[in-house]
């Protein structure tokens, strides 16, 4: 994410990455249509900006701008925890590393 980008695009990219609507994400964390679209000129409660950073598992200071998005290390340890809730085995992971490598022309 670009750190141009205002309080609503953070949101809205991060809604696209997701594959979920802003207005999927209203609903979710209980806020009226259009709440989001108005933190355009206005910036929302503490308490709003906790549950949209909660849903998507980030910070705070993250939806403002203020922290450096997806460190690297971050990213590999969101797929590892992703794939732990979904109940996939780590040896399952080694599998699908051992095929992308070999897919990539990679030895191990």
């Amino acid at each position: 994410m670009n750190e141009t980008f205002n309080l609503y695009e953070r949101i809205a990219l991060l809604c696209q990455e997701r594959d979920i609507t802003v207005r999927a994400l209203e609903r979710l964390c209980g806020f009226g249509n259009a709440t989001i679209i108005k933190w355009n000129q206005k910036i929302p409660s503490g308490e709003r900006l906790i549950k949209v950073a909660d849903y998507f598992n980030v910070s705070v200071d993250y939806i403002l701008g203020r922290e450096i998005p997806y460190e690297m290390g971050e990213a590999y340890l969101s797929l590892v925890k992703e794939a732990q809730m979904d109940g996939i085995d780590p040896e399952d992971l080694r599998m699908a590393l051992k095929t992308i490598r070999k897919l990539r022309g990679i030895s191990s």
